[in-house]
């Protein structure tokens, strides 16, 4: 388990810069798979702030569902969303 004190960076911010600059192959399934993960880090650490510098527009929950149902396996939306939502409780627990 990592101390309490030590920063090992902002998943926020790795997976925004991640999903921008996704490159082949599975460009699409790659990017809005690195998007959903972007928002479980927001859900489990919404005090992280994203990369002011990094001029992107993020996407919505339904943007990302959407995308995965297109370019993501059989279930995958379903998955997501139940991790998001649990996420989002583990969120409120905390602190």
């Amino acid at each position: 388990q990592t101390p309490a004190d030590v920063f090992i960076g902002n998943p926020r911010v790795h997976f925004q810069h991640y999903a921008d600059r996704m490159n082949e192959p599975r460009r699409e399934q790659r990017r809005w798979r690195a998007w959903a993960c972007w928002a479980l880090a927001r859900a489990v650490r919404p005090e992280l702030p994203a990369d002011p510098k990094h001029r992107v527009v993020e996407p919505t929950a339904a943007d990302i569902a959407a995308a995965l149902a297109i370019h993501g396996h059989a279930g995958e939306v379903a998955l997501w969303q139940a991790e998001l939502a649990r996420a989002g409780r583990l969120s409120s627990t905390r602190g």
